[in-house]
């Protein structure tokens, strides 16, 4: 954890300061606070509009507060991400491979806008409620799968790129855990209902 933590904030955050806004930023500033009101304005993300409305109440002008959040929402995706290679690979190697996915330059954009701590954030929401399912997997224990369930439900709600999920875990349950195509469609039928209202909606 602690070198994640260092490779994090030498590879990213030097020197520590971010002072530009994105153009996403302007637009969502522009359109002022609808609150609830969202859920009907962009029925696509709406808590995600309502996060960075609270978001921009909070932090207004204050920068260090807005790097403090891109700093730790980046760095929880990224934990969680080793988190959930742990789970099928050895440290030493889930180490390696999270270092790699950490210093890919194709993703930068993560680290320097207060407009992606949503982003990671829902990322993180969705890696846990995959790490989450696995574990429901290997115990039963159907608090997990609620858990999991419900963690899916807020993120599918804040950002879309999440929507094949339930295949990913239909695909999980039959090929790794090998429980059968019936327990696998009885443990991934929620998700799938998560899916069709946020679909419907």
């Amino acid at each position: 954890l602690f070198y994640l933590f260092f490779i994090h904030l030498v590879s990213h955050f030097i020197p520590f300061e971010r002072l530009s806004l994105s153009p996403d930023n302007y637009s969502i500033l522009s359109q002022g606070n609808n609150g609830i009101e969202n859920f009907f304005l962009f029925p696509n993300r709406p808590l995600s509009y309502i996060f960075i409305e609270i978001q921009n109440a909070l932090i207004y002008n204050n920068n260090i507060l807005d790097l403090l959040l891109i700093f730790f929402s980046s760095f929880l995706t990224i934990y969680l991400s080793f988190e959930l290679l742990r789970l099928f690979f050895n440290k030493k190697l889930s180490f390696i491979i999270i270092i790699i996915y950490s210093l890919l330059f194709n993703k930068l954009e993560i680290f320097h806008s207060s407009i992606m701590v949503y982003i990671n954030l829902t990322s993180s929401l969705y890696l846990l409620s995959l790490i989450i399912f696995i574990s429901y997997t290997k115990n039963n224990n159907y608090i997990y799968l609620l858990i999991s369930l419900l963690l899916y439900l807020i993120a599918i709600f804040s950002y879309e790129i999440g929507i094949f999920f339930p295949f990913l875990y239909l695909i999980f349950c039959i090929l790794v855990s090998q429980v059968g195509l019936k327990r696998s469609i009885l443990n991934i039928g929620p998700f799938f209902l998560v899916l069709f209202f946020y679909l419907s909606f």
